[in-house]
């Protein structure tokens, strides 16, 4: 598990700092990386500052960078049209925090058929409707638990520098759904013609959640590709 030290004083919110490993991971063991939606950062981060633990890493339905996205990407235009990160952008920091902490209060309630209804996604409502929504509402709540402070910060670092060279990603796996409505397919071409060594996986008819689906899949992919890695 990664994480990143939060720093209350200061403006910058960056990634360089995030992988930092319990003291049984920290042993220099070769280790695999996933990250799912806004997990993505933090996956590609471990790979880039942590070369010697990481042997492979597959993305799934990640976020590009805004501050490397070119002023005309849809990358920009999606992190733009968003009202929450537009108070961010003016500057008011506080604004965007108390929006944060009214959508975090209401996670904390999340009940499975509000998750399915709240959807626009047809693969994702075919997903829920399989018994995943209980399933996603019980991470839904246990994060609206946790408060909003953690969760404003991930945001505010997503459209902030993120503090470590794409240069220095090696070879990743990003998969994405083609009915992503969350986070569209654009954010994985960006990464695909950006990052050195990037491999797109485009699944078919997949929305931003029913992509877990093909989780056995990703994960033996992303063993197989550590294996190669070791040989």
């Amino acid at each position: 598990m990664a994480w990143y030290r939060f720093q209350p004083d200061s403006t910058r919110h960056r990634w360089e700092s995030a992988p930092s490993f319990t003291p049984g991971q920290a042993t220099g063991a070769p280790r695999l990386n996933l990250g799912w939606s806004g997990g993505g950062p933090f996956a590609l981060a471990c790979d880039a500052l942590l070369a010697d633990r990481c042997l492979a890493t597959a993305v799934i339905a990640g976020i590009a960078p805004y501050t490397e996205a070119e002023v005309s990407s849809p990358v920009r235009a999606w992190y733009e049209a968003d009202e929450d990160n537009q108070l961010a952008f003016a500057g008011d920091i506080e604004g965007f925090r108390q929006s944060v902490d009214a959508f975090v209060a209401q996670l904390a309630s999340a009940e499975a058929e509000n998750i399915a209804a709240e959807t626009n996604s047809d693969a994702d409502r075919r997903f829920f409707s399989q018994g995943y929504a209980e399933w996603v509402a019980s991470f839904v709540r246990a994060a609206g638990v946790s408060g909003s402070y953690g969760a404003a910060d991930d945001y505010l670092a997503t459209f902030r520098d993120w503090g470590f060279p794409l240069a220095g990603i090696r070879q990743v796996t990003l998969w994405q759904g083609t009915e992503d409505q969350f986070v569209p397919p654009f954010h994985a071409e960006w990464l695909r013609d950006h990052l050195p060594q990037a491999e797109l996986r485009t699944l078919e008819g997949e929305g931003h959640n029913s992509i877990v689906g093909h989780l056995p899949e990703i994960i033996d992919t992303v063993i197989a590709t550590g294996q190669s890695a070791q040989n």
